[in-house]
C-alpha cells in the first residue's frame, strides 16, 4: 500500500509531513510514525492524528534524503502541495488590484479616486469648522496618496532641477 503525504516543511533537523489521503486512512498516521522512528538516522517521529501530520526529528540525514528513504522503506509518497489559499489581507489586496485595473479602463485609478475623496473630506471638515485636526489630517492623507501614486518616469520628467518634487 502507498501512503500519500504532502511535505509541510523541512528544516535542518526537522520535517513535517501531512496525510493527503482520505479521512479513513488518517488513522494509520500513528502506526507510520512508530515505523518511521525505527529507521536509521531518525531521532523521533511524533504523530499528530488530529491534523494527520507526522513531525520527524533527524540529525544525520537531510530532508531530501529522508523523503527518499520514506518512499523506499515505507512506501510513503510525497505528493506536490497545492498552493495555499490567500489570507484575508492578500485577498483584499487582490480585489483592490482588480478594482484599480477596472477603473483604469475608464481612465481613472484608485489612487486618484482616493486623493479626491480625501480632498473632499478635508474640505467638508474645514466647512464644519474642524480645521485643527480633521481637515488637516485628511489633506495630509490626500497629499501622501498623491505623492505615492506618482510614477518614477513622471517624477523624472517633471524634475528639471528647478522644481521641488515630492518623494
Amino acid at each position: 500500500m502507498i501512503y500519500p503525504f504532502t511535505l509541510k516543511h523541512s528544516i535542518a533537523q526537522r520535517t513535517r509531513i501531512r496525510w493527503a489521503g482520505d479521512a479513513e486512512g488518517r488513522a494509520t498516521v500513528e502506526e507510520l510514525a512508530d515505523r518511521i522512528e525505527e529507521l536509521a538516522g531518525i531521532n523521533r517521529a511524533l504523530a499528530r492524528p488530529a491534523t494527520g501530520s507526522i513531525i520527524i526529528e533527524h540529525d544525520s540525514i537531510d530532508g531530501q534524503t529522508l523523503l527518499q528513504i520514506l518512499g523506499e522503506e515505507l512506501a510513503i509518497e510525497i505528493k506536490s502541495q497545492a498552493e495555499p489559499s490567500p489570507t484575508g489581507l492578500e485577498r483584499f489586496n487582490q480585489n483592490l488590484d482588480l478594482l484599480d485595473r477596472q477603473m483604469r479602463k475608464a481612465n481613472f485609478d484608485l489612487g486618484s479616486m482616493t486623493f479626491l475623496l480625501l480632498l473632499a473630506m478635508a474640505a467638508a471638515q474645514a466647512m464644519r469648522g474642524q480645521i485643527g485636526v480633521s481637515s488637516v489630517s485628511f489633506l495630509w492623507y490626500a497629499l501622501t496618496v498623491a505623492a505615492k501614486s506618482r510614477r518614477p518616469a513622471t517624477r523624472a520628467a517633471a524634475d528639471d532641477g528647478n522644481t521641488i518634487s515630492w518623494p
